[in-house]
Formats: C-alpha cells, structure tokens, sequence
C-alpha cells in the first residue's frame, strides 16, 4: 500500500514539472511571437487585480460598520448596570 502512495506522489510531481515546463515553454513562444498579447494578458490582470482590491476593501469596511452598529446594541440592549453588575450562573 505504502509503495502505491509513493508512485502516486511521484507520478503527480512528474504531471506538476510536466505542466509548469509545458506553461513556460508556452509563455516565452506567446512572448516571442505576439508580445502585445502578453502585454494585454497582463494588463487585464492587474486590473482585475485592482477591482478585487478595492470590493474587498469595501467588504472590510462594511464588515467593521456593521460590527460596530451590532455591538453598540447589544450594549443598548443589555441596559447600563450591564458593565457593573455582578455575572450570573
């Protein structure tokens, strides 16, 4: 069973290598023979990573408003002897 395992982890490093030379291989051609697509590839990347920057930005911030409005009504809610009063088990 444990020499199954192994030939199997082997076997998906080899397929690993295999496409990681294969993408390689592929870029440099891309690169050599149409730059400007590699260059628009790229380009619309960056832009996507901006656009995903800034949705999560924007969720963080929601996140922390809507927090900050549950908190301060639970603490509306629990009444102001909240914070002094003794715990109950």
């Amino acid at each position: 069973m444990s020499m199954a395992i192994d030939d199997g982890f082997w076997v998906g490093v080899g397929a690993t290598v295999a496409v990681v030379f294969v993408g390689l291989v592929t870029y440099k051609v891309l690169k050599k023979k149409r730059p400007k697509a590699i260059e628009k590839v790229r380009k619309s990347v960056t832009d996507a990573k901006a656009k995903t920057a800034k949705v999560a930005k924007g969720a963080k911030e929601a996140f922390r408003e809507g927090y900050e409005s549950a908190k301060k009504k639970a603490k509306a809610a629990a009444g102001p002897d909240a914070e002094t009063a003794p715990a109950t088990a």
